[in-house]
C-alpha cells in the first residue's frame, strides 16, 4: 500500500508527523511507503486520479521526492 501526499509550500512532513497522523489506522492498513508528490490530479468529481501514481510503482527518494517507509516490526516510519 503506498500513499501520496502534497505539502504546502515552505513546509515540511517529519516521521514522527505521519506516526502521529496514521497511528488511529490498523497496523496492516497502514500505507508501507508514503510520498510527497507536487499535486495529485483530481476528477471532475473530486476524487484522487490514482493510475499515475500507481503506474510509477514504489516510489524512489531523490533530491526532489521525499519517501517514508513503515518499518513493519515496530510500526514507525522513516525518511528514506
Amino acid at each position: 500500500l503506498i500513499a501520496a501526499v502534497t505539502l504546502r509550500p515552505g513546509t515540511e512532513l517529519s516521521a514522527a508527523e505521519l506516526d502521529a497522523a496514521l497511528d488511529r489506522l490498523p497496523r496492516g492498513q497502514r500505507p508501507s511507503y508514503v510520498q510527497a508528490v507536487p499535486s495529485i490530479g483530481v476528477t471532475t468529481w473530486h476524487r484522487p486520479v490514482w493510475r499515475e501514481l500507481q503506474r510509477k510503482g514504489v516510489p524512489k527518494p531523490s533530491r526532489n521526492r521525499q519517501v517514508w517507509q513503515l518499518d513493519p516490526d515496530t510500526g514507525h516510519y522513516s525518511q528514506l
